[in-house]
């Protein structure tokens, strides 16, 4: 009988190590890969070369298969608040046009600094989901490359705006400290006419570092 008491004391402060710190508030920090796929709304560029003079326009774009690193840090109120904010590269995509007048193509990139609620939803002591609301003040270019001469020098064309963002996602501790991540979100509204309006789907997986 004291064997089985000394293995049940020792499974409940085992288990009570590894939750205490999921519930209690503390710092944290994640590191991720992420694969972006940009979606780009060519309807800006493509007024862009046609009032530079292109006419028989025909555009697509490549989208962007990127693979990313990001860190976030992060502080957990509780069990179920959690607040994160870093940086988010968005990553690339390359629109290309033919038009009578040759050939032109254009880089598109976007990212910037980002801050994030998390609403956690604990499974068990180990594994927890979460919904994401955040913002993101994103920088986004247009970089044009032209290779016909008959139509006029496009600049670079870049602007900043605040753009909100969501996402899904979970959690699963591994000990006290490091844990697992997998996630997707989702950026819509990105860039401006001059830039390309585009929209972005990540999807990432990483590590998660508890202090």
């Amino acid at each position: 009988m004291r064997k089985v008491l000394i293995i049940a004391c020792f499974t409940l402060g085992s288990t009570g190590a590894l939750v205490a710190p999921a519930h209690a508030s503390h710092w944290y920090g994640v590191g991720v890969i992420s694969h972006t796929s940009v979606q780009m709304h060519r309807r800006g560029p493509d007024a862009t070369l046609s009032a530079d003079g292109a006419s028989g326009l025909s555009s697509k774009d490549t989208g962007s298969n990127t693979l990313k690193w990001r860190l976030q840090l992060g502080y957990q109120f509780n069990r179920y608040l959690s607040v994160e904010g870093g940086y988010i590269d968005l990553g690339h995509s390359t629109y290309r046009a033919i038009s009578e007048q040759g050939q032109t193509r254009a880089k598109w990139t976007s990212g910037g600094p980002d801050i994030a609620v998390l609403g956690n939803l604990p499974i068990n002591p180990e594994l927890s989901l979460f919904g994401k609301l955040g913002a993101i003040d994103t920088r986004t270019r247009m970089r044009w490359n032209q290779a016909s001469d008959t139509l006029g020098t496009l600049k670079t064309h870049s602007g900043r705006g605040m753009h909100a963002f969501a996402g899904i996602g979970m959690d699963y501790r591994l000990s006290p400290r490091w844990g697992l991540r997998a996630e997707y979100e989702h950026f819509s509204g990105l860039g401006s006419l001059h830039t390309a309006k585009a929209s972005a789907n990540v999807v990432s997986a990483g590590v998660t570092l508890h202090f």
